[in-house]
């Protein structure tokens, strides 16, 4: 598997899906439950934007590479990534060449533990 020059994966990154549920009065609580754990390399960007085909993105501080399995593939932007003590929100999804080997993950840290 060839992977983009320079990414190493070197940090043990835990994947946090979020849940909704609804109580039996048809409240709606949220919780993130840690469903796996994958290497990736953690990448922080030089300035605080990027650009994306809609436009420019400033939140966003942090690139996470990984390799694409079935879980990887699974996470969406309502979802967390968790490196090293620090929670990411994930702002966008790249699946790099369309070639379903490595995803691109732009985050922004996040400041809440829940």
């Amino acid at each position: 598997m060839r992977f983009t020059a320079g990414a190493r994966l070197n940090a043990k990154v835990e994947l946090w899906f979020r849940s909704t549920t609804v109580s039996s009065l048809g409240e709606h609580s949220e919780s993130y439950d840690v469903t796996g754990l994958r290497y990736a390399s953690i990448e922080p960007l030089t300035g605080r934007e990027y650009f994306s085909a809609v436009g420019v993105e400033s939140s966003v501080s942090v690139r996470i590479r990984m390799r694409y399995d079935s879980l990887s593939a699974a996470l969406r932007t309502t979802d967390r990534l968790k490196a090293n003590g620090v929670l990411y929100n994930i702002k966008s999804i790249i699946d790099v060449d369309n070639a379903r080997r490595e995803l691109m993950f732009m985050c922004e840290t996040n400041d809440r533990e829940t």
